[in-house]
């Protein structure tokens, strides 16, 4: 036991100052997952995110050299532009720029420590996995609107066109659709915007799960996008048709389940589509066999980096609670 306690013991310091930054991150974004049910998917982000980082550790090559000198250029670049990118972010939680900003900074950070612990090789195998935590933030607010507007606009327009073909009377007024019993509005949760961010984080997932070439990624994106739009349309279909027939007050008791089924619809229906177009291909992580034994282990990180952005981090817990403490104080006076 104390033979593997010194074995392991140059990586304790590193676990615990990257776990922190991401403990962070992740508490930071946990705003935006709670508050908006837009994004509520979020929260199967960081679980992905381990999980892929997971099967690549299984299947990862050999250690090579850091020997680029600007990697701990801009890790410190990194490192010291979280303290005032996290002072700023705090009384400010709905500026979704620093929220990019933040998540890009720790993103880097980790991306530098990949590298010092496995070279190019490394950076490589594991910068997909990092990355993906980039797909759970909160779009622009500018890209959101105008996608969400265009959607309404669109969505209306082929429901209408098929409740006519299906022998129900139906005209649109902009977001609005008129039927026999009254106005069905569709609204930012009907819009399909949810559904098409989260088959962007799917489409992603799966195409990195089943190793797929770059070309096959970008055509699970497309078809992502293509099937959310799809469902989407289906569910707003539901519930004019449910209007039409039953009544404008039915549509609420049928509005949440409807967008449940939406959600499972299309995780299936894209899986499917993944599934059958990579299965041939698709094979459990397994260490290569040249690639056994130490050479396969990582080289060791740097501790003068670890106790640095330790440091750098403790400051930037204490300043931050320091601030909450001194707001607290001027509230109560």
């Amino acid at each position: 036991m104390p033979s593997l306690l010194r074995k392991f013991q140059p990586a304790i310091l590193p676990l615990l100052v990257f776990g922190a930054l991401w403990f962070l991150l992740i508490k930071n974004l946990s705003l935006y997952w709670g508050a908006d049910p837009q994004y509520s998917f979020g929260w199967f982000g960081p679980l992905l995110c381990a999980y892929l980082f997971l099967i690549r550790w299984f299947s990862r090559p050999l250690a090579g050299p850091a020997s680029c000198a600007a990697a701990k250029w801009v890790f410190w670049i990194a490192a010291l532009t979280f303290l005032p990118t996290w002072l700023v972010e705090q009384p400010n939680p709905d500026w979704r720029g620093l929220s990019w900003l933040l998540a890009l900074e720790v993103v880097i950070l980790t991306l530098c420590a990949i590298y010092f612990l496995g070279g190019r090789s490394w950076l490589r195998h594991f910068a997909f996995s990092i990355c993906f935590i980039l797909t759970t933030l909160p779009w622009p607010g500018g890209l959101e609107t105008f996608l969400t507007q265009g959607l309404m606009q669109v969505v209306a327009w082929v429901t209408v066109g098929l409740l006519n073909l299906s022998h129900i009377a139906a005209l649109q007024h902009g977001n609005l659709i008129e039927v026999k019993t009254g106005l069905l509005g569709i609204d930012e949760a009907c819009s399909g915007i949810r559904s098409l961010q989260a088959s962007v984080m799917v489409s992603l997932f799966l195409g990195e799960l089943y190793r797929a070439s770059f070309r096959r990624r970008t055509l699970f994106l497309l078809a992502g996008i293509l099937i959310a739009f799809s469902c989407n349309v289906g569910r707003t279909f539901f519930l004019s048709w449910t209007a039409a027939n039953q009544g404008i007050e039915f549509v609420p008791k049928w509005h949440d389940w409807a967008g449940l089924i939406e959600l499972g619809i299309c995780f299936f229906a894209l899986w499917g589509c993944v599934h059958l177009t990579c299965r041939s291909s698709l094979k459990l992580p397994q260490p290569s066999p040249a690639s056994s034994g130490t050479e396969q282990a990582p080289r060791p990180f740097p501790q003068k980096l670890a106790i640095g952005l330790g440091v750098w981090l403790a400051l930037t817990i204490l300043r931050g609670c320091l601030k909450s403490l001194t707001r607290g104080r001027s509230g109560l006076a």
